[in-house]
């Protein structure tokens, strides 16, 4: 049976990590898989500008949508869908769901199921799907638009339960129409990462406590809260603090760290290539972030042996830590219980089980698509 991954590109993004990974574990189930990208992944491919795309095995079909629009793909995805033999096609890109809707109504003659991946679930939300964002008016004409674009869609899937909360309720839709099927995190290729030896220099020959956050430098991350719990903790010994991400750093950050002089205890590290490698090496983990839809490192975190803390975010830290079962959960923007957290982790260092991480392998994920699809009894 041949399953349809549908992404803009295969560059940099948790999506598109989440696309090349399910990519290759529809492959070990012993599906066909199609790839289909547009014009973006190859114009960053040409450029070199984003470095090499995530890695997907060789078996997998490309697929090439000719636009780098969405909107200017949807005729293009009416010629995939009326030709393709895919049983289904998984869009994982927010920017194709209503692209692949109108193609779907216009392929009359397709048997391609489509099916939606959400990946960040409503984005100015709380706990449990409370969201500032109300859904538009029932029988408004924003209301009939929503309701006709998510009408050929066969099932909704969701990347952590509060995102499926939130999406319910933002795009009323039924919740037995949405399945929570966890980003897979772990495979064999991970473990081959593991093996190798880290190459920041504060990990290579690691002199004191060093933790390690990620993600683009942006306010969501709370950044700023994480650099005052290290300057809290600075106060009675020497901790330091790395941050990997892709994005150039802006200077309201380095401005901060020299203003209180933390420049020589936390390092703005930009990307690097093998992070299981970097995490296995640190202390520990902090994900000090106010909103996360799931959390690829945290469980790269988990499944790299280390502890971690983050704070008690809506949605995915708290529901991968359990409410704190796997790892510490501090409250939202308080830089002295992150402080008293992470200095728990340096004098009670404890590694997290196999349990935590379970859930994230590439089988088990697979399984949860399967099941959400219903493709199991087919194949």
């Amino acid at each position: 049976m041949k399953i349809a991954i549908l992404i803009q590109d295969l560059f940099a993004r948790g999506a598109q990590y989440v696309a090349a990974m399910l990519a290759r574990g529809f492959v070990a189930h012993g599906y066909d898989v199609d790839l289909v990208v547009s014009e973006v992944h190859w114009d960053l491919l040409r450029s070199g500008e984003q470095g090499k795309p995530f890695d997907v095995p060789k078996g997998v079909h490309w697929v090439c949508l000719p636009y780098r629009s969405a909107r200017m793909n949807v005729f293009p995805l009416v010629k995939y869908l009326s030709t393709t033999d895919a049983r289904a096609v998984v869009t994982m890109s927010s920017n194709y769901f209503y692209a692949l809707s109108l193609a779907r109504m216009i392929s009359f003659f397709s048997r391609a199921s489509i099916y939606y991946v959400e990946h960040n679930g409503g984005i100015d939300v709380e706990f449990d799907g409370k969201t500032s964002i109300k859904p538009p008016r029932r029988w408004s004409a924003q209301w009939v638009k929503m309701k006709l674009f998510q009408a050929p869609y066969v099932h909704f899937m969701a990347v952590s339960k509060g995102v499926a909360n939130a999406m319910a309720k933002i795009g009323d839709i039924p919740r037995n129409r949405i399945s929570v099927v966890y980003n897979p995190v772990v495979d064999d290729l991970f473990f081959e990462k593991l093996k190798k030896l880290p190459t920041h220099p504060w990990l290579r020959e690691r002199k004191c406590p060093t933790f390690v956050a990620a993600g683009a430098f942006v306010l969501s991350k709370g950044f700023f809260t994480l650099f005052e719990a290290i300057k809290i903790l600075n106060q009675s010994q020497r901790v330091q603090l790395i941050i990997f991400g892709r994005e150039e750093v802006p200077g309201e950050y380095k401005a901060f760290l020299a203003r209180e002089a933390l420049t020589d205890v936390v390092s703005l590290a930009g990307f690097y290539e093998n992070l299981p490698a970097e995490l296995k090496a640190a202390t520990g983990f902090v994900c000090s972030s106010t909103v996360e839809s799931f959390s690829v490192v945290l469980v790269e975190a988990l499944a790299s042996g280390i502890p971690v803390v983050s704070t008690n975010c809506p949605y995915g830290p708290p529901e991968i830590l359990k409410n704190g079962l796997w790892g510490k959960l501090v409250p939202l923007g308080d830089a002295h219980c992150l402080a008293e957290a992470m200095q728990d982790i340096i004098n009670n260092p404890s590694v997290p089980s196999r349990q935590s991480w379970e859930p994230y392998t590439i089988d088990s994920v697979v399984s949860r698509y399967e099941a959400a699809m219903r493709l199991k009894h087919a194949n």
